[in-house]
């Protein structure tokens, strides 16, 4: 049994049932709220200090053009188009 922040409670919970089938169709509205709590694109930033002990000078990711969700999370992170027939996007601080 974990313990998760939900609405500035803390509650004992699962974690694994948090992100489960049967919690999005019993208690939806927990299952949103843990979700923007832990996997809301518009909270995430690149790693500077994990990329750079690893020796990385640049980070990027790749998806593909028709993953349009993906796309907008990272351009929120702050990512940048860098290829025209890719779509490839670097994070530089």
């Amino acid at each position: 049994m974990g313990t998760v922040l939900l609405k500035n409670k803390k509650v004992h919970i699962k974690p694994e049932y948090l992100w489960s089938y049967d919690c999005l169709n019993k208690k939806p509205a927990v299952f949103f709220d843990y979700f923007r709590q832990n996997l809301d694109c518009r909270s995430i930033e690149p790693n500077d200090a994990h990329s750079k002990s690893l020796g990385c000078r640049k980070m990027f990711l790749m998806t593909n053009t028709g993953n349009a969700s993906a796309c907008r999370c990272y351009e929120k992170a702050g990512g940048t188009n860098a290829a025209d027939d890719v779509v490839m996007y670097e994070y530089k601080k």
